[in-house]
């Protein structure tokens, strides 16, 4: 959901958010009742429509914090259309998930003392990862069987942390997993490891239709990934890409902006249909954009070859993704609208007019944005 919101948050904010939930929740004991009450508090604080646009400093946590919020206050204003047992169902994930984050809210310790009481969650992949809690790195190598719509993340949550231990579980992982993404995911995983794994040669031999992506996890820089040439293949390309996402801040606050713009380019251009990774790169893609300061916005600003860059990627998003960063887009373009006429104009960059999100936005829509 996204829209006019009423309020523009700060951390503190947020956390404040945080602490009323918390405090719904210690009212009653009726989970359904504790969401409704924070849902009406939401609305009234915020508005009925908001996102992660709504973020003054956002981060990976912050992010996925706000749009658990955004989905409660959604579902309830769902609830009476539907089946009593899926309400049921909807109403216990979104009860037990924000829970997750009000243990976090609470302080680290809160959170580590209650995670292995319980089931683990999308949620604790993000927490685990922001944090960098080492010490639960074996667990979430040990419940990767049990969650089969958590295996992505959890690889993902694994590879920063570079531990050698894991060395085995990505080995299994990558002989064994059927399908590509989590055979890729795991291929980043020993790539991670550096020196650590020596047996290129052997996975070449068992899968010879990935050589090349195995050949660039086993040569890439993964410490300084934007010295990196774009690779053409796809397969490299999400391998790359899972390495930008981890050191996100660093890359942008280092200044590599227009190669992390060039690597998202590039994936982005194979379709939904060809990229088996196509919703997560658009969802990274939509988050950098989302985590973009104003020094940042400035470079792109300045450079046109970086800002027609920044246009095209805002052009290939799905409109579920455009929709995420509106408010951002609104920051960005204000005041250099002539300048991206210009580049339109010019044939700077090339889209389609009846499906570029920012034709539409500046052309038809600019009298309601600006």
């Amino acid at each position: 959901m996204n829209g006019s919101a009423k309020s523009i948050l700060t951390r503190e904010r947020l956390q404040d958010l945080a602490f009323h939930c918390y405090s719904f929740m210690n009212i009653t004991a009726s989970r359904e009742s504790a969401l409704h009450m924070a849902a009406e508090y939401l609305s009234n604080y915020i508005g009925e429509y908001f996102g992660p646009d709504i973020l003054v400093e956002p981060d990976e946590l912050s992010i996925n914090f706000i749009e658990l919020l955004d989905q409660i206050v959604f579902e309830i204003s769902q609830k009476k259309g539907r089946d009593e047992s899926i309400n049921e169902y909807i109403l216990e994930d979104l009860y037990s998930r924000l829970r997750v984050f009000i243990d976090i809210f609470q302080g680290e310790n809160v959170y580590k003392s209650n995670l292995p009481k319980r089931k683990l969650y999308h949620e604790d992949t993000v927490i685990i990862r922001h944090f960098h809690m080492e010490e639960f790195v074996q667990k979430l190598a040990r419940e990767y069987d049990d969650h089969p719509d958590l295996q992505k993340d959890i690889i993902r949550t694994l590879i920063p942390f570079r531990a050698e231990s894991l060395l085995s579980f990505y080995y299994k992982v990558f002989m064994e997993e059927i399908t590509l993404d989590l055979k890729l995911l795991s291929l980043a995983g020993l790539a991670s490891l550096g020196k650590i794994f020596g047996n290129w040669n052997q996975l070449k031999k068992e899968f010879p239709s990935l050589k090349d992506a195995i050949d660039f996890a086993h040569s890439f820089d993964r410490e300084n990934v934007w010295k990196n040439p774009v690779p053409s293949g796809l397969n490299s390309c999400i391998i790359l890409s899972v390495f930008a996402e981890t050191g996100l801040r660093r890359i942008m606050d280092e200044g590599h902006i227009s190669w992390l713009f060039r690597l998202y380019d590039r994936i982005l251009e194979f379709g939904e249909s060809e990229n088996i990774f196509y919703g997560d790169v658009c969802k990274g893609a939509a988050n950098m954009i989302l985590m973009l300061g104003p020094g940042h916005m400035k470079n792109i600003m300045m450079h046109n070859a970086t800002l027609a860059s920044f246009i095209t990627i805002v052009d290939m998003l799905p409109l579920d993704q455009f929709n995420r960063i509106k408010t951002k887009i609104s920051g960005i373009f204000n005041g250099h609208t002539p300048d991206i006429k210009k580049l339109f104009s010019s044939g700077a960059i090339s889209v389609n007019p009846d499906s570029s999100n920012t034709m539409n936005y500046i052309f038809i829509d600019s009298a309601n944005i600006f």
